[in-house]
């Protein structure tokens, strides 16, 4: 709309765009309403985490952490990136660094700031930083000053070691470990329940509406019956998943479980089936 503004683009292209992009999407919900799950589809991705927002908000000091730790696992992609701020020249560039900061505010006024609503402005923090490090190493190139050039060799490997012992230390690296682990114990067939969301994209599982189970409970309080009612308990007895973590079951000494189901050795909050 700014850009229309300013006579940078017609109008007439933004309408353009905005119904090609309705387009995509109307087969979608088409498909929903023909087969009668709009109901579902609005509860369990609008209504519930609507409800899950008014319960849980930390806007602010959680938005501050997650930027904290993003910037741990990026430390170049961040730092080049707000290099670039001070190196943009033409409208496209001025104009992706101010999508980019509002971006980056949206995040902090959202009401709970999950990790992933990065993602939304990660695609213009690296071409950014691509831009940046464009920028210095021409500088380089130019003047030919071989102290900027040591400076600038400590500056990128320093936090470059840095970089990659946060990487070896990083949750992200123990969830691989865990990922690694579960499907060596598993055939590609075999159903899994993983309540914590750690491994379940590379094996079926036995259930996914298990979010909000916890202290929010707001499965609890739209629970319809008449579209799906959750049971993990009757669900393990059903499908009898090889691995299933402790995640959202509160009686470990169910029937079900202590009959049926041995703790991991190298995993504490894993069981495995032993029969």
């Amino acid at each position: 709309m700014f850009s229309a503004y300013f006579n940078q683009i017609k109008l007439r292209d933004i309408l353009l765009y905005l119904l090609v992009f309705i387009a995509i999407l109307m087969p979608y919900y088409a498909y929903l309403v023909i087969n009668g799950q709009l109901h579902a589809y609005l509860m369990y991705n609008w209504t519930i985490n609507v409800d899950v927002l008014q319960h849980e908000s930390s806007r602010g000091i959680k938005a501050i952490l997650r930027m904290t730790s993003s910037y741990k696992d990026n430390p170049l992609l961040w730092i080049f990136w707000f290099l670039s701020l001070f190196l943009l020249d033409t409208p496209n560039q001025k104009r992706t660094g101010v999508v980019s900061l509002l971006l980056l505010s949206i995040f902090f006024a959202v009401q709970t700031p999950y990790g992933q609503y990065l993602m939304l402005v990660m695609p213009l923090i690296a071409i950014m930083a691509g831009y940046s490090i464009y920028i210095a190493t021409n500088l380089f190139i130019k003047m030919r000053l071989y102290v900027l050039g040591v400076i600038v060799i400590i500056c990128i490997f320093h936090p470059l070691n840095l970089y990659l012992k946060v990487i070896q230390a990083s949750p992200i690296s123990k969830q691989l470990k865990k990922i690694e682990y579960v499907l060596s114990i598993t055939r590609p067939n075999d159903l899994i329940y993983d309540g914590g969301l750690n491994f379940n994209l590379f094996r079926n599982d036995v259930g996914l509406s298990r979010f909000s189970i916890g202290i929010i409970k707001a499965l609890e309080r739209f629970n319809d019956k008449s579209i799906y009612q959750y049971n993990v308990y009757g669900l393990i007895e059903e499908f009898k998943p090889k691995v299933i973590s402790r995640y959202g079951l509160g009686n470990m000494k169910d029937y079900r479980i202590v009959n049926n189901y041995r703790k991991s050795d190298r995993y504490p909050d894993l069981f495995i089936r032993i029969n």
